[in-house]
Parts: structure tokens; C-alpha cells; sequence
């Protein structure tokens, strides 16, 4: 196994988040916007890829709907 196959340079503050062996970095406007922010693979029958979920951003759009529905 191959390690460090990609070389990037860092902002003072970007984050790197490290789960299992597998690093993630990410700037610090993009931070804002994953917080709460799961990735998740699926191989089903349905097609095989990445999915963001983030319950935050659900919970907020339910609340924006419900209040212009009122």
C-alpha cells in the first residue's frame, strides 16, 4: 500500500479530520457548511456511491417550509 499518493499544502486554517486511516481536509468556509455533515457509501441495488447527510440542513428546511406555510 501506497501512502501520502496525494501531496497538498494546508491553510493555517483548514482542519484535517482523520477516521480509519482515511484523511480529510477541509478549508475553513467549507467547514461552516459541513458541520453536522455525515458521508456515507452505498452499494445497493439502487446504484453504488456517496451520499452527504446532514441533519441540520434537514431540520432547517423543514422549519423554513412549515413557517412559510403558516
Amino acid at each position: 500500500i501506497k501512502e501520502n499518493l496525494i501531496k497538498i499544502s494546508l491553510g493555517e486554517n483548514d482542519k484535517v479530520f482523520e477516521n480509519n486511516g482515511i484523511k480529510i481536509a477541509v478549508d475553513k468556509k467549507s467547514f461552516l457548511y459541513l458541520v453536522g455533515t455525515t458521508l456515507e457509501y452505498h452499494g445497493g441495488l439502487n446504484g453504488k456511491g456517496f451520499v452527504f447527510n446532514n441533519q441540520m440542513q434537514i431540520e432547517h428546511a423543514a422549519a423554513e417550509k412549515a413557517f412559510h406555510y403558516k
